[in-house]
């Protein structure tokens, strides 16, 4: 094996143990989502540290269809037992999402000084390969609309679970409780 991908994983096995170790820490503490958010603080404040992370093409399929294993495991027929009722949610969310990327394009524009293409790319829901992509074949800068994108979507996955679970009071009485006496220490 060349002395290149030994390096390569290696960096993948320090990152797999980064991740891991940030999963668990946030398993044993009972957080939504332990696996996901702990993997992506702990990975996320090593690559602030200068830490060198990554994730090799040939380990990306396999993760992939783990994660859309997991996701599609997780529905059953009972999940559209009541799409009717989503019908006013989607609606809202046509008009929402069109709000939203207007006002993020001005933002951009105006306050950003990005160019049209960054500013509009930046701006618009949809996946980040796809909005880099398509952005950066109309002039944009890929690397800034990257940047927005993994921005948005870190601190939605970030703080999307918490904001649901202080809504909704997904904790019983006691996990609240414990919660508590273990960050008053």
């Amino acid at each position: 094996m060349t002395r290149m991908k030994l390096l390569a994983i290696a960096t993948f096995l320090l990152t797999l143990s980064i991740g891991g170790v940030g999963g668990w820490v946030m398993w044993h503490f009972h957080m939504p989502l332990a696996w996901l958010l702990g993997a992506m603080i702990f990975c996320g404040l090593a690559a602030l540290a200068g830490l060198p992370l990554a994730m090799p093409k040939f380990a990306r399929p396999p993760m992939t269809a783990t994660i859309g294993a997991m996701l599609g495991t997780s529905f059953s027929p009972a999940v559209f037992e009541h799409a009717g009722v989503w019908l006013r949610s989607l609606a809202g969310l046509v008009f929402f999402i069109a709000a939203a990327a207007s006002v993020a394009y001005v933002y951009f524009r105006k306050v950003g000084k990005f160019d049209h293409p960054t500013a509009f790319f930046s701006a618009m829901p949809g996946g980040l390969v796809e909005m880099v992509t398509l952005g950066a074949e109309r002039g944009g800068d890929e690397r800034m609309i990257s940047l927005i994108h993994a921005a948005r979507i870190f601190l939605v996955v970030l703080s999307l679970p918490f904001v649901i679970q202080l809504i909704s009071g997904g904790r019983d009485r006691s996990e609240r409780v414990k919660l508590r006496s273990i960050f008053s220490r």
